[in-house]
């Protein structure tokens, strides 16, 4: 029986913590023999080939994708919360400043691949409407919150949550946090609320073994560094198109706000789309359908660049 200090600190030995892995692993060794072994009972699947076979969202820790807006970390979190719903895992999914009916266009558009303007604008076949009233079963394992909300209730609101899943028999696989400094200051500040934030990230995740995404900002005067990055590769070569300054890393020092995701993030990304800012500077033909994660901070996986597709019209994202 584990021993419980004075503190609430729990005690245990490292012969039994040996023992639990051990016997875990043999579970999972078995039930791979058999066939049975499923990628969610290891971690938190993607979708994305490449990514999950680095190890996908990894579970009991805190994962933070930064970036630019407008540079998909929506079209990210949707993608995840599909992706894991579609297995029958349980997502809570908190959107502090998009619109509900935004975010729902852009389910919609995923889903039945109708552009998203067409919805915003009421310009789609009304024969389409079959497709978009399809019940889609993934839908229920999706918890979902629009709106602002302090630190407080967010975690109120996920113990109670977890709380409500257990007497049904199911867990919490996924939590997907859109964003971070959306978060009300308070008397510290920002950068404090974020500081404790991604604390309270990492321990919830640890005490419910899911995986735990929090998505940022970066800093600002990643624009300036790029134009200047940009136009001193013009002034030695002018064919040259490089917007690799706009990609923000590759360490977390470009997070906004707090150093704290830095430290505190087992998996540090940032989202980054190369055509955006070709387009932007009027690169002939470019295409604006490559989404990148940079991984700059790794603990459980290879660091380096995730390439993925992305069709902007319905956010879809893929290999």
């Amino acid at each position: 029986m584990p021993a419980t200090g004075d503190r609430g600190l729990t005690w245990t030995t490292w012969d039994k913590v040996v023992l639990k892995q051990a016997a875990f692993l043999e579970e999972k060794a078995i039930a791979k023999i058999e066939g049975t072994l499923r990628p969610q009972d290891l971690y938190v699947p993607t979708g994305i080939r490449r990514w999950d076979e680095n190890g996908g969202i990894t579970r009991g820790v805190l994962t933070v994708l930064g970036g630019v807006d407008g540079q998909g970390k929506s079209f990210v979190s949707n993608h995840l919360a599909q992706s894991a719903g579609l297995l029958g895992l349980q997502v809570a999914q908190l959107v502090f400043e998009d619109p509900e009916q935004q975010t729902a266009n852009r389910t919609i558009a995923n889903l039945t691949g109708i552009d998203s303007r067409r919805l915003n604008l009421i310009r789609f076949d009304v024969d389409d409407m079959d497709r978009i009233y399809a019940t889609q079963e993934w839908g229920k394992n999706v918890h979902y919150h629009a709106g602002l909300a302090s630190s407080e209730q967010v975690f109120g609101a996920l113990r109670e949550l977890v709380a409500r899943l257990a007497a049904e028999g199911r867990t919490l696989d996924l939590v997907l946090l859109d964003y971070a400094q959306a978060l009300p200051e308070g008397d510290e500040g920002l950068e404090s609320v974020i500081r404790h934030v991604a604390w309270d990230a990492n321990v919830f995740a640890q005490q419910v073994n899911c995986g735990f995404v929090i998505f940022s900002q970066v800093k600002p005067e990643i624009s300036s560094r790029g134009h200047g990055v940009f136009w001193a590769a013009k002034k030695r070569d002018p064919e040259s198109w490089d917007v690799s300054g706009f990609m923000p890393g590759p360490g977390t020092q470009d997070l906004a706000w707090s150093s704290a995701f830095g430290q505190r993030g087992r998996a540090v990304g940032y989202l980054f789309r190369p055509g955006f800012y070709e387009r932007m500077l009027g690169k002939p033909g470019s295409l604006d359908d490559k989404l990148w994660v940079r991984w700059a901070k790794v603990n459980f996986g290879s660091s380096g660049i995730l390439e993925m597709r992305v069709d902007l019209p319905t956010g879809r994202i893929y290999e």
